[in-house]
């Protein structure tokens, strides 16, 4: 089944082929380039034309001769079927344009069949100053145009292997543009000093009588085995017959049949393409056409070829460069951040020890202080024995009886007031609840004080009280508040410490509301930097080489847990001045 729709689909195909009209075009148009005047150029392909004609006898031949430039604007705009153009022309329009060689031209100018194209450097005869390459240096040259491959690409390549450079060492070029023959007329007339010509070019001005041969000299002489005419250069594969690519590949073919059909008067003049590749090699060295944009330095030029190549490694090495420096950054980056890891975590090891220590300095204080309450108890109790004694005698008897209860009553009173610090030091060391108490600012005050007092002495600093008449009571967790307001003495010592003879002051007053007592308690020493304004609250964070930085973190989180506000605030007058309200008992 699938056969035979297969085999009907394949007769539906080959019908539909049959039947449909072909729109074969009826013209072959032909571009040629016009290196000699029009009327010569039309004879010199009449052969071609003939076998053309004879092969598509049912088409119009159409030949157009252009310039160099005519031929690329031509194929630009798709008018042309088929071009023949010299060797160099064709490398360059290869770049742009899809080319196909179908046949290379054999010389029409001699019955000998050549496929070769060469170039020739022509002095007068008479000019003897001029022998070798090197002579040319300074003097000027003729020739056609600088992208003629016959007219000086190849005397180009020969003066570049010789270390000359056209375009340097010449005093001045004489460009005649087309047709060559003139630069002949140049040369005899003395504005050139050399022209560079077309090989066979000038045997063929000679056989017309247009020269003579014996007129002229030959620059770089070679020697070709078979080739008749004069050259300079190397020998390169003769003109090509070009397919666009517009024609059918059956019409290109009928084409190639007719270009290599020889005639019985003459042989062909097409042979089987040669090989173009010895003028790409010419192109690449002199760096024309497709190699245009190559650098002339060997090592420039390989660097040119494998750039991709380069960029490529390059860009790794860039990449493996800066991923080693990213690297080599983030170890020195971590390692530095290990370090001051390491040196944070022995500094709070430090602190942690340090307050151990105080934590075993409160316990041995709490038991220290259980154990002299019993002897200053039992020293109260003596004392007062004493004076109840001392009162039962007589003045008359005793004259020491003043004196003595004088010194008894001292007695009892420090006894009970070593009793009343030890109590309160008991107080503030026991862990109790938060068990608020209504109590006098003033008492709270004169215990700070009492707690403070020794080290007061000792820097030879004044705490002085400024209280109003009346305070209002507050409602206070007792050992809390000595905590807070301890720390805050004790923090003005230390910013004190550089200087004596200084006094802090402590301020109570209501605020204007009636709600909060304001304790504000200032300083006169050096004050708070930037930054420790701003951090000064930070746990940890300390001013002081010896501090723990947890005083003023610990003192505002107590506060705010009974509703209290604490905030260090600069002083007009210097130092700090340490603000805390309290919630009045409402």
């Amino acid at each position: 089944m699938l056969g035979r729709s297969l085999g009907s689909l394949i007769c539906f195909y080959l019908l539909a082929s049959a039947s449909l009209p072909t729109f074969a075009n009826p013209v072959i148009t032909l571009g040629i380039l016009d290196w000699r005047d029009e009327a010569k150029a039309a004879s010199s392909w009449e052969p071609t034309l003939a076998a053309l004609k004879q092969q598509f006898p049912d088409k119009q031949i159409e030949l157009h001769q252009l310039s160099l430039e005519g031929i690329a604007d031509a194929l630009a705009e798709q008018k042309l079927d088929y071009v023949i153009t010299n060797p160099g022309h064709y490398v360059q329009l290869s770049q742009t344009f899809q080319l196909a060689p179908l046949a290379t031209l054999n010389n029409p100018f001699f019955e000998l069949a050549q496929q070769a194209v060469g170039s020739v450097l022509l002095v007068p005869v008479e000019n003897q100053t001029i022998q070798t390459w090197q002579d040319l240096r300074g003097l000027k040259l003729g020739a056609v145009t600088f992208d003629a491959f016959g007219g000086f690409q190849l005397i180009w390549d020969e003066l570049a292997q010789e270390g000359l450079d056209p375009k340097k060492d010449f005093v001045k070029w004489q460009l005649t543009g087309f047709p060559m023959e003139q630069l002949f007329d140049q040369l005899a007339s003395g504005k050139v000093d050399a022209i560079i010509v077309r090989s066979c070019l000038a045997e063929v001005l000679a056989v017309e009588g247009r020269i003579n041969l014996a007129d002229y000299r030959v620059i770089g002489e070679r020697q070709h085995s078979g080739y008749p005419c004069l050259t300079s250069s190397q020998l390169y594969p003769d003109w090509p017959f070009l397919s666009t690519g517009k024609p059918t590949a059956a019409e290109a073919s009928k084409v190639l049949q007719a270009l290599l059909k020889s005639r019985e008067d003459q042989p062909a003049q097409w042979a089987a393409p040669l090989s173009y590749q010895p003028v790409y090699n010419l192109f690449e060295r002199l760096r024309l056409g497709p190699f245009e944009a190559f650098p002339h330095n060997p090592l420039l030029n390989v660097i040119y070829r494998y750039r991709y190549l380069l960029m490529l490694g390059s860009g790794l090495l860039i990449l493996l460069f800066a991923h080693h420096i990213r690297v080599g950054y983030l170890v020195r980056k971590r390692s530095q951040a290990l370090e001051t890891a390491m040196q944070t975590t022995q500094e709070k090891q430090q602190e942690l020890a340090h307050l151990s220590r105080f934590a075993v300095m409160g316990e041995l204080a709490a038991g220290l202080a259980h154990e002299l309450n019993q002897p200053l108890t039992a020293i109260v109790n003596y004392a007062q024995g004493s004076q109840r004694l001392l009162q039962t005698l007589n003045t008359q008897t005793f004259p020491q009886q003043e004196s003595l209860l004088a010194v008894t009553q001292k007695i009892t009173i420090q006894g009970k007031r070593a009793a009343d610090i030890i109590r309160n030091l008991r107080a503030f060391l026991r862990k109790g609840d938060r068990g608020l108490e209504q109590l006098e600012p003033q008492e709270l005050l004169q215990e700070v004080r009492l707690f403070m007092e020794a080290r007061l002495k000792q820097e030879e600093v004044e705490l002085r009280l400024h209280l109003p008449e009346k305070t209002p009571l507050i409602s206070v967790n007792r050992v809390e508040f000595l905590q807070i307001f301890i720390n805050l003495i004790s923090n003005a010592l230390d910013a004190m410490q550089a200087n004596s003879g200084k006094k802090i002051d402590v301020y109570v007053s209501e605020s204007p509301a009636s709600k909060y007592l304001v304790f504000n308690v200032i300083d006169q020493g050096e004050g708070l930097s930037l930054e420790a304004s701003q951090r000064i609250f930070e746990p940890f964070f300390t001013t002081r080489k010896q501090g723990m930085g947890l005083g003023l973190s610990l003192s505002r989180s107590l506060a705010a847990a009974q509703g209290a506000k604490l905030e260090l605030l600069p002083h007009s007058a210097g130092g700090v001045c340490a603000r805390l309200e309290w919630p009045l008992v409402s």
